[in-house]
């Protein structure tokens, strides 16, 4: 079998790859795409994801009133092949746990709900 063919058949088995880059999403970002994921009941069968990504919301408002710049600016190394890491480092702030904390907690819900389980507690 080709390596077309097995993407293909993978593709029709588990769906295709994401529109967007996730991994460099800010905060509002993640923010906005939990709620179109919730709004296309992604999370119907979640019950503890209203609380999560009301504390998540909450995390994100107390951090910007502290700090407006937790997230780096979008041009911020674009090319850089590092952006990743760099955009964690740069969050990687003890004043901001609670926003990773309340991200990490949404994150396994999703993982849940999209049927990865770590096997995490969320």
């Amino acid at each position: 079998m080709s390596a077309v063919a097995r993407v293909r058949r993978l593709e029709a088995r588990v769906g295709p790859p994401p529109a967007v880059e996730l991994a460099g999403l800010s905060d509002p970002e993640w923010l906005a795409a939990f709620a179109r994921a919730a709004a296309e009941g992604f999370f119907a069968r979640e019950p503890e994801f209203p609380a999560a990504i009301a504390a998540y919301r909450a995390a994100v408002a107390a951090a910007e009133r502290i700090a407006p710049d937790v997230d780096p600016p979008r041009d911020y190394a674009p090319n850089n092949p590092r952006r990743v890491p760099v955009l964690f480092t740069w969050r990687l702030d003890p004043r901001f746990d609670a926003v990773w904390d309340a991200f990490e907690r949404v994150a396994r819900i999703a993982r849940r709900a999209g049927g990865r389980d770590d096997g995490g507690d969320a």
